[in-house]
C-alpha cells in the first residue's frame, strides 16, 4: 500500500539548511566549553551524533564524551576549572567561545585560530580531555 501525503502538508515543511545545522554544531561546542551544567550531556548527545555534525567533528567530541563519562557533574566542573585556571587560558577560552556564538563576528580570524593553537598546545602537552573539543572545533572553524 502505498501512502500519499497531501501536498499542502508538504508545503510547510523545510528541511533546515546546512548553514543551520553548521549554526547548531557551533552553539553546541560552544557551551561544551563552558562550566558545566545539567545540559552539558545532552550537548555531548548533539556533537557526537554524526548526522548533525560532520563524522570527524562527532569522533572527537566523542573521545572528549569517553574521557568524561563517569565523571559526575561536580567532578566536571572541577576538571572544567582546574584546565581553564591558567594564567591566559581562561581567556583563549572566552575569544573561542566568543567566535563560536558569533563566527564571523568581532574578532579578527587569525587572533581566534592562534587562541585556539595556545589552548590545543597546552591541552595536548598535559593530555587533557578538553583537547578533544579544540580540535573539533578548529575543524568546524576551519570551514568557517
Amino acid at each position: 500500500m502505498i501512502l500519499l501525503i497531501p501536498e499542502a502538508m508538504t508545503r510547510s515543511y523545510r528541511a533546515p539548511s546546512r548553514m543551520e545545522y553548521q549554526a547548531e554544531c557551533f552553539s553546541t561546542l560552544a557551551h561544551l566549553l563552558e562550566p558545566p551544567d545539567a545540559a552539558f550531556v545532552a550537548h555531548l548527545a548533539v556533537a557526537t551524533d554524526p548526522t548533525l555534525v560532520t563524522p570527524r567533528v562527532a569522533g572527537h567530541v566523542a573521545l572528549f564524551a569517553e574521557r568524561l563519562g563517569d565523571l559526575s557533574l561536580e567532578e566536571r566542573q572541577e576538571l572544567f576549572a582546574e584546565t581553564f585556571a591558567k594564567v591566559g587560558l581562561a581567556e583563549d577560552r572566552r575569544c573561542l567561545v566568543e567566535s563560536l556564538r558569533n563566527p564571523g563576528g568581532s574578532a579578527p580570524r587569525a587572533e581566534v585560530l592562534a587562541s585556539l593553537t595556545r589552548l590545543g598546545d597546552t591541552l595536548l602537552r598535559d593530555r587533557n580531555p578538553y583537547h578533544h573539543l579544540l580540535v573539533a572545533a578548529r575543524m568546524l572553524l576551519g570551514s568557517w
